[in-house]
């Protein structure tokens, strides 16, 4: 199933991946579609956005200097929008159980 929103291939992919899964976990009634659809094209940009920062790197040569990467503040921008995106279709729920971590974490400040 489409949105109504137009997707490019890729975030289309994106998009059915995760209203297949939130099918499959029984929340699809409670998603939030049209923010799915939101989400993937959001996650898409994200996507062009990082490889840009990865390929040419946090400064790149300007006309006359060095510069920031101009792909890093709308990277930036993307990132929250995914963040807030997430919570509001709901893509997850419940917490993370961050215990395995914390105890990894706390090895590590006891080592040293």
């Amino acid at each position: 199933m489409t949105t109504s929103r137009k997707l490019c291939p890729e975030a289309q992919a994106i998009y059915d991946h995760h209203r297949e899964r939130l099918r499959r976990e029984g929340r699809l009634a409670g998603a939030d579609l049209e923010l799915l659809s939101i989400f993937a094209d959001t996650m898409h940009l994200y996507g062009l956005l990082a490889d840009d920062v990865q390929k040419r790197g946090v400064v790149v040569r300007s006309r006359q200097n060095w510069t920031k990467n101009p792909s890093l503040s709308p990277l930036a921008a993307a990132r929250a929008s995914l963040i807030t995106l997430s919570r509001s279709i709901p893509l997850y729920e419940g917490k993370i159980d961050r215990t395995e971590l914390d105890r990894q974490i706390d090895s590590i400040l006891q080592s040293n």
